[in-house]
């Protein structure tokens, strides 16, 4: 996905594109995983817990014993399309906008 990001702003920007793209990417990455990090207080609160990496497992402790939570059925069946088709979109986006450029 990061090549499809990549040449999305590299089309989008015309001047600094590698540094503005990779600016946007840093500020996008820690703004997911502080709100990732966010919504698992929220839902676990006052427990010990891991996976803060977006999209994944859920793990905590309570009373000594380890738990884990996942995503079953449709709303993990959509977040893996979804990354699946992120990188075609953003090339379909850098294409289009390519081809605007070009006229």
């Amino acid at each position: 996905m990061a090549p499809s990001f990549f040449l999305l702003g590299s089309i989008y920007f015309a001047k600094g594109a590698f540094v503005k793209t990779s600016v946007i990417a840093f500020v996008l990455y820690f703004s997911v995983i502080l709100l990732n990090e966010f919504l698992i207080r929220l839902v676990f609160p006052d427990r010990e817990h891991y996976g803060p990496t977006p999209f994944s497992d859920v793990y905590f402790q309570q009373n000594g014993r380890r738990y884990e939570v996942e995503l079953t059925g449709l709303p993990k069946l959509l977040i893996s399309l979804l990354s699946l088709a992120a990188a075609p979109i953003l090339w379909g986006i850098a294409y289009v906008r390519f081809k605007e450029k070009q006229l």
